[in-house]
Order: structure tokens, then C-alpha cells, then sequence
């Protein structure tokens, strides 16, 4: 059974129940004022769902509106979105991995250059050390003639 089928049926049943149930109902107040406006309520609620349910039939018959064509379109956009989709993720997915290669990168240079600020530290101390003990010393060492003709600007 299809859905205009399964539409036009129980909009059927609900317009007969409505008429059976209005027809018993029919102006008879035998009932205490509470049920009565429950039953009224309900009449109510059942009247607009059948109004919306008509609403809804005259939009599956209606020849201007093509729904078969517009399932088929939404299920190409759909089966479209979930390709695009997979491709995203796939490449969220590469990302990632690089990301994590990058950061285990990072985290090495980090180490790398806390070491090397170490033992620059532990030279500068060293150094400083040598310059105050013994600073004939450094300056000799630095004042050889291969390290002047370095420190030359034509050399």
C-alpha cells in the first residue's frame, strides 16, 4: 500500500468515526459537564487532524507536484552530501595523522632547544668563570693569528 493509499484510507476511517461519534453525541448532555468537554475536545482534535490529513492528500494527488521526482532528487543530494562527506572525513582523517607527526616534531624541537639553552647556559657560566680566574688566558686564546684573519672583514 502505498502512502496516498494509506493516506486516503485513514482519512476515510477518521471522517466516518467523526461522523458515527458526532451522530451519537448528537446534542445529548446525559453526561457530566467534564466528559462532555473532554468528548468535545477530542471532536475538536480529531476535526483538525482530518483537516490536515485532507491538506496532506491534496498535496500527494495534486499532478503539479512531482514527489517521486523530488524523492529521487533528495535521495542523488543525499547519496552526493554522504559522498562529500566521506571524502571529508577520510581527509579530516589525514590531517589528524599529520597534525600528530607535526606536534611529535614540536615536542622534539622543545626538547632539542631546552638542551641547547642548557649547555649554552652551562658554556656562558663556564666562560665567565674562565674570564674572571684567568683572563690572560681567554685573551690569548681568542687573539691567535688564525682566529684574527677569521675575524677579519677581508680575511
Amino acid at each position: 500500500m502505498g502512502w496516498v493509499s494509506y493516506l486516503e484510507d485513514i482519512t476515510e476511517r477518521l471522517n466516518d468515526d467523526l461522523a458515527a461519534l458526532s451522530g451519537v453525541i448528537g446534542g445529548k448532555r446525559e453526561a457530566p459537564k467534564e466528559v462532555w468537554v473532554e468528548v468535545q475536545t477530542v471532536l475538536t482534535r480529531a476535526t483538525n487532524t482530518l483537516r490536515d490529513l485532507l491538506n496532506h492528500l491534496d498535496l500527494a494527488t495534486d499532478p503539479d507536484v512531482k514527489l517521486s521526482e523530488y524523492a529521487i532528487d533528495l535521495e542523488r543530494k543525499n547519496r552526493q552530501l554522504e559522498s562529500d562527506l566521506a571524502v571529508e572525513l577520510h581527509r579530516s582523517a589525514q590531517l589528524t595523522v599529520k597534525l600528530d607527526q607535526l606536534n611529535g616534531k614540536l615536542a622534539d624541537a622543545k626538547t632539542r632547544l631546552k638542551s641547547s639553552e642548557k649547555a649554552n647556559k652551562e658554556l656562558q657560566a663556564k666562560l665567565a668563570a674562565a674570564f674572571i680566574s684567568r683572563p690572560d688566558d681567554i685573551y690569548a686564546a681568542c687573539s691567535t693569528p688564525d682566529r684574527i684573519k677569521r675575524l677579519k672583514p677581508d680575511g
